[in-house]
């Protein structure tokens, strides 16, 4: 376990380092010799969520925990999720459930998810990773926040590259939808691109329109008119 929270804080040290040029790829080894360590560093990182002074390094451990998959964290998680009063700390804790991919996860992020009171960030760790989870209602609430956020932005990047990620054919009703509405040019771009990649027949006729629109801008033009290729040429 000393030797786990040596490379822990070791980590702390180099990803807080905005010096050092190398620190991402440097915290991803420290991060793979955490989980070479196996369950020392579980219970190294437990103890500080649950332990530690520092806000900074609780909110490590919890982001750790998940990306390490620390079953035996779920609990403590939770418990932070729950009850603390450190909105961070809770993102934190939420984002590391998300992570878990454990069947004993899964109620805890629908739970996350179902709270209308909840923070957005929060939701969304939950949505995503019931989605990443094969469960339909992770992606119904990635596409919900996509929409909730239009008004203010927060997270509504973070809720189209978790969808973006998913590379199958669930968000493909979402994509359409976002191909043909008048959301920022970026998003349509991707939603094209993303049909494309998926060959939706569906979305043919979409395409002919908005390739032969003179009021559309010419990139959402082009970027229509390959995919109708594409996706004929898949037929």
């Amino acid at each position: 376990m000393q030797a786990a929270l040596d490379r822990f804080y070791k980590y702390l040290e180099t990803v807080n380092d905005a010096n050092n040029r190398d620190r991402w790829r440097l915290g991803r080894e420290l991060i793979e010799d955490l989980r070479a360590m196996g369950a020392p560093a579980g219970q190294a990182l437990m103890q500080v969520l649950s332990a530690a002074n520092d806000s900074d390094e609780r909110r490590a451990a919890a982001r750790l925990l998940g990306q390490l998959q620390v079953a035996q964290a779920l609990p403590l998680l939770k418990d932070v999720v729950d009850k603390d009063s450190d909105l961070l700390l809770r993102r934190a804790a939420a984002f590391g459930l998300r992570q878990l991919q454990t069947p004993d996860s899964m109620p805890v992020l629908e739970r996350m998810l179902s709270n209308p009171g909840e923070d957005r960030f929060i939701r969304l760790s939950a949505a995503a990773g019931l989605a990443d989870g094969g469960k339909p209602h992770g992606v119904t609430g990635l596409a919900q926040i996509f929409d909730e956020a239009a008004t203010d932005g927060r997270g509504r990047e973070m809720a189209f590259r978790a969808l973006s990620n998913l590379k199958d054919d669930r968000p493909v009703p979402f994509m359409r939808q976002v191909m043909a509405s008048p959301v920022e040019p970026g998003y349509r771009l991707q939603a094209i691109r993303y049909l494309a990649a998926q060959g939706d027949q569906q979305s043919l006729a979409t395409l002919h329109v908005l390739m032969n629109s003179p009021s559309e801008q010419p990139s959402i033009r082009d970027a229509a008119a390959q995919a109708y290729s594409t996706i004929n040429r898949a037929k």
